[in-house]
């Protein structure tokens, strides 16, 4: 962001490109995760408070500290938000354990939830990027490193990221200087 903005002052403005995305970019970022799933690059939307998550019908939403709160289901804790103020994740527990994490929703900046990560016994095994309909677009197998982008038209595979990022260079029409 430093970089971004101190290169903008110089008056050296220029789309900047990021492999990843993880709920903000600065303005005028693009990257292939936000291409795809057409996130808007600003919004006027505060973010989403506790809450507003949405859980079961049933379910109860307990204030921890000022950076987290407990999701519950008959006094058994099944979940936790996390981030100060505005959400940037939901983690959801095993049945079986409460310390288990099986799922992790990340929200970005305007509160939308854009991707979710799950997981087994062994760590994190695949994330899913969402669009605004919360359509999966953009599923990464995060043991193989593959990647699949679902557009209306077609179904792509990628073998690992940087195929992924050039496909996205090519459809965005986006020449390296």
């Amino acid at each position: 962001k430093k970089l971004i903005h101190s290169l903008a002052t110089a008056g050296k403005e220029a789309k900047s490109l990021f492999v990843h995305y993880e709920g903000e970019l600065p303005k005028g970022g693009v990257s292939p995760y936000s291409f795809f799933t057409k996130l808007p690059e600003e919004s006027e939307e505060q973010g989403l408070f506790f809450d507003q998550v949405i859980i079961p019908k049933f379910y109860a939403i307990r204030h921890l500290d000022g950076g987290s709160a407990a999701i519950e289901f008959l006094q058994r804790r099944v979940g936790l938000i996390q981030g100060y103020r505005l959400v940037q994740t939901v983690e959801w527990f095993s049945k079986e354990d409460s310390k288990t994490i099986v799922k992790r929703d990340v929200y970005n900046l305007a509160g939308h939830h854009y991707a979710s990560t799950y997981f087994n016994t062994k760590g994190p095994y695949q994330t899913d990027y969402y669009n605004l309909q919360g359509q999966v677009i953009v599923s990464e197998d995060l043991v193989h490193r593959g990647i699949q982008l679902n557009e209306p038209s077609k179904i792509h595979h990628f073998e690992n990221v940087t195929q992924f990022f050039l496909y996205f260079m090519k459809v965005a029409e986006i020449q390296p200087s």
